[in-house]
């Protein structure tokens, strides 16, 4: 036992320098290197500068979500303009009933959805 104990010993000394890091990286610093050429490109398309003149330049990124605005105004029937008057009516509380059941108030529940806020319970009254 003894004997199979030091020859593993023996083993391991003379592979340890397979295992020791002669340049020592940390973690953060390989992921950078395995992922950073492939975020450098998607980065390098998406915020692609198209020059208008010799002093413009448009990121694409800018006409693709104007190219999505669009799109979706037409598509939903222009809502953000049409509802732009009923969203005022309610900051404005023309539809608050004071016996309601119920702890958040119309404003409060508009101003929760417009922030994406998932959960109201942190909401005063």
């Amino acid at each position: 036992m003894k004997r199979i104990l030091l020859s593993a010993a023996l083993s391991l000394g003379a592979c340890s320098s397979l295992f020791a890091q002669t340049h020592k990286t940390t973690v953060d610093e390989r992921i950078d290197a395995a992922v950073g050429p492939t975020a450098q490109f998607i980065s390098d398309i998406i915020f692609y500068e198209l020059q208008i003149t010799d002093t413009i330049a448009v990121p694409l990124i800018l006409l693709w979500l104007l190219l999505g605005a669009l799109f979706f105004t037409v598509y939903l029937g222009f809502i953000n303009f049409r509802g732009f008057g009923y969203a005022l009516d309610i900051v404005r509380g023309k539809y608050n009933q004071e016996n309601a059941p119920g702890e958040v108030t119309h404003f409060q529940a508009l101003t929760a959805a417009v922030s994406g806020t998932v959960g109201l319970g942190n909401i005063a009254v």
